[in-house]
């Protein structure tokens, strides 16, 4: 028997998809700049110092 309770994370997926399409919701990155500084990055993400994405940039080019 299938219920509207197992269509639940169908229709959030859903609904969350929709916001971040419309700007709604956005997410956060952690920028650590130069490939020397990944272990520091790492390292920072283990002890929950970053927020969001933690993202290692090697070039300022992008």
């Amino acid at each position: 028997m299938r219920g509207r309770m197992n269509d639940g994370p169908l229709l959030c997926g859903a609904t969350v998809s929709k916001w971040v399409f419309e700007g709604k919701v956005k997410g956060t990155e952690d920028f650590t700049d130069g490939l020397e500084n990944t272990a520091k990055a790492f390292i920072g993400m283990l002890e929950g110092k970053n927020f969001g994405k933690s993202i290692v940039r090697i070039a300022k080019d992008y």
